[in-house]
């Protein structure tokens, strides 16, 4: 199974003690997070693969950390199922969110 990727940067103008984040799509394979001050360096939050993902919704995922991370950028991968019959439709995020203190 293949899987199309597509990384971007956010940029929240300040820094804000971030406590999580919310994708929705419904070819996603894999999420991953990073986060950074300087868009220089960055910080791995983890990734959300298609083996932790709910079998019967595919649609959204969410991923809240453990404690606020203070950071001004967050870089967001997703993997796409270039199998999956809609793939095309599916090529947009269907929505994102942060969450933040």
């Amino acid at each position: 199974m293949t899987a199309t990727k597509g990384t971007f940067v956010i940029d929240m103008q300040e820094t804000k003690k971030v406590t999580g984040f919310y994708v929705g799509n419904y070819a996603l394979k894999s999420v991953s997070c990073q986060i950074s001050s300087d868009n220089v360096k960055w910080t791995d939050c983890g990734s959300i693969n298609a083996a932790d993902m709910y079998a019967k919704d595919w649609s959204s995922k969410m991923a809240i950390f453990y404690g606020a991370m203070p950071c001004r950028y967050i870089k967001i991968t997703v993997g796409l199922d270039e199998t999956n019959q809609w793939i095309e439709y599916y090529m947009n995020l269907s929505s994102f969110g942060i969450y933040a203190e």
